[in-house]
């Protein structure tokens, strides 16, 4: 979800878990997360933000609004890619967040 407050500021909404130890350990040792690592941003299934004075992982959400459904949708998929990269991970205990973030552009 992007909302335009105005020319300068623009606020979306993440979905994701805390980047623990335990998962930047093991996305570390993930060849598949360093290669998806290469290329653009906007384009990748999950990515890295900084809130209130923690790292987050999950994605950002890009509609203006959503159902529950689709926020399940989108907490299965952010399990899904965790999993992907870190197979040892039990990505089904984390919990998924979801929370603003406002940009001054």
């Amino acid at each position: 979800m992007t909302t335009t407050i105005s020319n300068k500021v623009t606020v979306r909404l993440f979905a994701g878990c805390q980047l623990t130890s335990e998962i930047r350990m093991y996305l570390k040792q993930s060849a598949s997360w360093k290669q998806a690592q290469i290329g653009d941003s906007d384009v990748r299934d999950i990515v890295e933000t900084h809130y209130q004075e923690k790292d987050y992982l999950g994605r950002y959400i890009r509609k203006q609004s959503l159902t529950l459904k689709e926020l399940y949708e989108i907490e299965g998929s952010i399990r899904k890619a965790l999993t992907t990269y870190c197979p040892e991970l039990s990505a089904e205990t984390l919990k998924i967040y979801v929370f603003p973030q406002v940009f001054i552009t």
